[in-house]
């Protein structure tokens, strides 16, 4: 992902970031340091920093919140709906699916 050497300096000391050569990868992370002229799509590149007394300083991008908020959106979305068996319920007025839903034992 790119990073320009400005949101880079936020996360790191400038005098790291310009040791760093353009078109290179940043230390150990994804980031590849280029200026934004040199950038294709660079409203996807890693533009957002953290807050500075966060913890940890790391740079991020509009894809990387938009693939939090569908993760979440999944995640969340899991506890609405019961698929197949919340239709059944909801025809047959079953408010307890156990009741409902036992198999019954054959008597051999």
């Amino acid at each position: 992902m790119p990073i320009s050497p400005q949101a880079a300096s936020r996360i790191a000391p400038s005098e790291v970031i310009q040791t760093i050569p353009l078109g290179s990868r940043v230390g150990f992370s994804k980031d590849i340091l280029l200026p934004p002229a040199q950038t294709r799509l660079e409203w996807l590149s890693d533009r957002f920093t953290s807050p500075k007394n966060s913890p940890y300083r790391i740079a991020f991008s509009l894809g990387d919140i938009a693939v939090a908020a569908g993760a979440f959106w999944l995640v969340a979305s899991q506890g609405k709906s019961l698929g197949i068996i919340g239709k059944i319920l909801r025809r047959s007025n079953v408010t307890d699916p156990d009741i409902s839903f036992h198999p019954r034992s054959s008597a051999s």
